[in-house]
Parts: structure tokens; C-alpha cells; sequence
């Protein structure tokens, strides 16, 4: 409860008369007061202000007020009261105070609607405020709801997404395990045909048929490891020139078919070798010919290489129609593909730009006024070149490899290639086999399988270094993640090759380990 500061009738007398005027018209004037006079019953004595304004009509001395005020009601007329925001009549709101002095009561009432005004709009205010905190604490509990769903949503489709990945590695490793015999044994057969032109016809539609099957597997697994965003990359030193030329004599019997040329313009500022993933620069270069390839009716293709402030720059351009409008601003997304009838998954390129941008590079769509025109531009630091080994075949010989794999297909595949190369070869198929083998054969390296039935090729690394042997370990996997391949050099094996293997690279593996160092 509030009190005005009214001054006592003592403290009254002390005012000089002029004061205590001004004092009254100002109080007056802000809050057109009344003074009421009654007596003990709350009878009419007297009155001073402004009795029209509160409503109050010409009164005799001792008509009862309580009946006109009923907010008198039940007070007790010797006490000090205030009451605050007192209805006197509609509209009009007053603090009233009930003060007592000798003799008599008088009762005050304070115009303070102005203030009743605005003590009711704070009021209202801090109500709106009160609820709009309470809306915003709903938002915010939703919006946490919300996100725990999110977030349990993304999970599971993150499981989805890993338990997906998983079994595609699966199915590539068991398909990749007979495409391994099928690859191999084609090209391995291909120089023994004789000139047959029928047996070489029927090779070659088992590698292109193969090519073509290995490509669709490896198009998948990417797929499903770039959408965990796993994709790692093996950086080492590799001869790009010998690459590139590689891939356009691997390209050009498929492009002759159609009738198609394809012209490879390297710059004399290549270096001999270039840090780079050869792997995926070679998956790369691979889409974008076979795209080429595909796309062109008549003409030729043209491959460009350049090395520029430490950058590898590829260019391949076709003559073909070009790529629509409408496909281009999607053409790098997963499945966009303009052409139904060609052949294909439209992952390719989706895999390629990624491929690109994980070793920090770019594979743009360039303006061409013929054709499709594509640039590949990946940073790549020069590297020694590759030390060069002479008179192979007398060195080869008398160096023996330890092959050990559990598919007889495979094994026999690989001796039979090692043989024509000149190296003495033994086997086994057994992982519990391998250390007693490698003691009676003395080998100079060993090619191991990762699977081998009853025990990991990661044991049997462990125990020939636990017997002391040091001798290089090359695993081989159908299973070809960049995970496996990194995490089989940190285990210790000297170098990873996938399958299908790759038959020269095979070679030049073994070559390395066994001659070189």
C-alpha cells in the first residue's frame, strides 16, 4: 500500500499561506483532488475540489456517503487507509485515502487514471511477455525434439547407409575373386592364340565383357563410399606420361571399332614422375575416354597434358554432339545420364569430380565449339623418376616368389604369369602353411592373399615377422577400399595390389620388391 506524503494539520499550520495555495492548485491541477469531510458513520460533512468530476452531488450535512461510495463500505472511519485504483464511477479511476483527525475523517481521492492507464498496458505487456516466453520455451522444447529426432534419423540412415556400403564391399569381393581368374587368364592367354581370329574375337569380347562388369562393380562400391565420405586416396610417385600413353592404346581398339582416332599431345613439361594417386588418376582418365568413346559418331578425341605451377592439367575433348542444355547443370550428380540407350549407370563423372576434389582438385565442363570438352586439373608435386632395371629376365631367374592363395584358379593364374616373366614361382593355399614353406623354398618375396580361410593374411605377416623373416609381403584383395589398402601398409606389408590384378602391374610390383631393393 502507498500513502501520498500529506502533511499533518501541525505541519500545516507551519506553511506559509502562499505556499500551501500553490500547493494545492498544483495538486489541483495533476490530480484534480477531492477532500471529504465526514464523521464517524461516514457522514456528509463537508467537501473541497472538484465534486462534478467525481460524480458527487450537492450534499446536505449527514447523508451517509457509503451508499453513493460503496468502497466505503466496511472501513472503519479512525483509521489510516489507501487504496489504490479505486472505480469511483465508470471511468474513472482513483487512489483514495481515509485519513483521520481530530474530530472528524477526511476521505482523498487522486484522479490517476493517466496512471492506472499505464500501470494496466505494463500489466498487459508483461502478460504478452509472460506468454511469449512461454510460446518461445514450447518452440524451443519442439525445435530440441525436433532435433533429437533429427539426429536419431540420421543415424539410422547413417547405419543404413554403412550396412549398405558393407554389403556392396561384400558382393565386390566376390564377384572381383572370379573376374581375377576370367581378366587374367584372357590377357594371359591373348599373346597364345596363335592368330586364331576367332579365338582372339572370343578373348576379346571376355576382357570387354569383363572390363565392363569390373567397371560397374567399381562404379557401385565408390558410390557407396563417397556418400560415407570415406574416400581416401594411396599418393606415391607414379610415371604419368607411360600412364597416359597406357590408356590411350588400352582405348584406342575400342575407338577404332567406331571409327574414331584418338590423338594424346603431352607437354615437354612433365616430369618423369608426379605425386598422385596413379589409381584413381587412371579411373578418372578411363571414364572420361570411355565417355568420349561412347558419345562420338565420327572423328576423333583429343587428350592434352600439361604441368604448370605444380599442377597436372588433362584435357579431353571429342568431336561428338556435345552435352545438352538441360543435362549440364546436373551433369556431375549421381545417375544423370542423357542418353538412355548408351550403356551405363551415370556414376561415372559423379565419381570422377570426387575423385578429383579429394586430391584437391577440379573436373569442370569447359565451352567448346564442337563436342564435350573436359579439364582435369589436380596439384601434384614432382617426384624422383623410377629407378630402371636392365637385363630382367637373367635377374629374375633364381629369385623364387611365394604365391599363397586358397582359389587354385588364381594361384595357377598368377605362377603361370610369373613364369613367363622368368621367375622360378612355389605355392601354397593354406595360411598355416606358409612359414614351414617359406623356410624350404627361401623365397625373395611373397604374394599373399588377405582371405585365406581359416586365418587372415594379417596373421601370417605377424607370424613370419614373429619368426624374424623379413622378407617383402605384397597382399593381394578383391577387396579394394583405400581404408584396406592404407591400413595394410601400417600393418607392415610392403605393398597393396587389388584384384582383378592387373597382370603388368603385377610384374612391375614384383620387379620392385624383388629386384630393385
Amino acid at each position: 500500500m502507498r500513502f501520498w506524503p500529506w502533511p499533518s494539520c501541525s505541519e500545516m499550520a507551519v506553511i506559509d499561506l502562499t505556499l500551501a495555495r500553490a500547493l494545492r492548485d498544483y495538486l489541483a491541477r495533476r490530480s484534480r483532488v477531492l477532500l471529504v469531510e465526514v464523521d464517524s458513520r461516514f457522514g456528509f460533512l463537508r467537501s473541497l475540489g472538484d465534486r462534478a468530476h467525481y460524480g458527487l452531488p450537492r450534499l446536505n450535512a449527514g447523508d451517509p456517503m457509503d451508499p453513493r461510495w460503496p468502497f466505503l463500505h466496511g472501513l472503519d472511519p479512525r483509521q489510516r487507509l489507501d487504496l489504490s485504483f479505486v472505480e469511483v464511477r465508470p471511468g474513472l479511476i482513483a487512489d483514495v485515502q481515509v485519513v483521520p483527525v481530530e474530530g472528524s475523517t477526511w476521505v482523498v481521492l487522486f484522479d490517476v487514471l493517466p496512471a492506472y492507464e499505464r500501470e494496466r498496458k505494463l500489466q498487459q505487456r508483461s502478460n504478452e511477455t509472460r506468454l511469449l516466453n512461454e510460446k518461445l520455451t514450447q518452440i524451443v522444447g519442439d525445435l530440441r525434439r525436433s532435433q533429437s529426432e533429427l539426429s536419431a534419423k540420421t543415424l539410422a540412415l547413417k547405419q543404413a547407409n554403412e550396412s549398405k556400403a558393407r554389403l556392396i564391399a561384400s558382393f565386390s569381393h566376390e564377384l572381383r575373386t572370379p573376374l581375377t581368374a576370367i581378366l587374367g587368364y584372357a590377357e594371359h592367354l591373348k599373346p597364345r592364340s596363335g592368330g586364331d581370329a576367332v579365338l582372339d574375337r572370343g578373348i576379346t569380347a571376355i576382357e570387354r565383357s569383363g572390363e565392363h562388369l569390373l567397371t560397374l562393380i567399381d562404379n557401385l562400391l565408390d558410390a557407396s563410399v563417397l556418400e560415407l565420405g570415406e574416400i581416401k586416396l594411396m599418393l606415391a610417385p607414379a610415371a604419368v606420361r607411360p600412364l597416359l600413353l597406357d590408356l590411350c592404346e588400352l582405348c584406342a581398339p575400342l575407338a577404332a571399332r567406331r571409327g574414331l582416332a584418338i590423338e594424346l599431345e603431352m607437354g615437354r613439361e612433365i616430369p618423369p614422375a608426379l605425386v598422385v594417386d596413379a589409381g584413381r588418376l587412371r579411373q578418372i582418365l578411363l571414364n572420361l575416354l570411355s565417355n568420349a568413346i561412347k558419345f562420338t559418331e565420327n572423328g576423333k578425341i583429343n587428350v592434352r597434358a600439361d604441368y604448370r605451377h605444380a599442377t597436372l592439367v588433362i584435357a579431353v575433348g571429342d568431336d561428338g554432339a556435345g552435352i545438352p542444355d538441360a543435362l549440364q547443370s546436373r551433369l556431375f550428380e549421381p545417375f544423370a545420364r542423357g542418353l538412355t540407350a548408351v550403356p551405363g549407370t551415370g556414376l561415372g563423372l559423379s565419381i570422377s569430380r570426387a575423385l578429383a576434389q579429394a586430391h584437391g582438385g577440379t573436373l569442370v565442363l569447359l565451352e567448346s565449339a564442337r563436342g564435350a570438352l573436359f579439364e582435369l586439373v589436380i596439384p601434384a608435386l614432382t617426384a624422383p623418376a623410377p629407378a630402371e632395371v636392365f637385363d630382367l629376365p637373367t635377374r629374375r631367374a633364381g629369385r623364387l616368389i611365394m604365391v599363397c592363395d586358397d582359389d587354385p584358379d588364381i594361384q595357377a593364374l598368377i605362377a603361370a604369369v610369373l613364369t613367363d616373366a622368368g621367375y622360378p614361382v612355389a605355392s601354397c593355399d593354406r595360411g598355416a602353411d606358409l612359414l614351414a614353406r617359406c623356410a624350404q623354398t627361401r623365397p625373395v618375396a611373397v604374394l599373399l592373399d588377405l582371405r585365406l580361410g581359416e586365418r587372415s593374411g594379417f596373421d601370417c605377416l605377424k607370424e613370419l615377422r614373429a619368426a624374424g623373416s623379413t622378407l617383402p609381403v605384397i597382399a593381394m584383395s578383391a577387396d579394394n577400399r583405400a581404408a584396406l589398402a592404407q591400413e595394410v601398409i601400417d600393418a607392415g606389408f610392403a605393398e597393396f595390389v587389388p584384384k582383378p590384378i592387373q597382370l603388368a602391374r603385377l610384374i612391375a610390383t614384383v620387379d620392385h620388391w624383388s629386384l630393385v631393393l
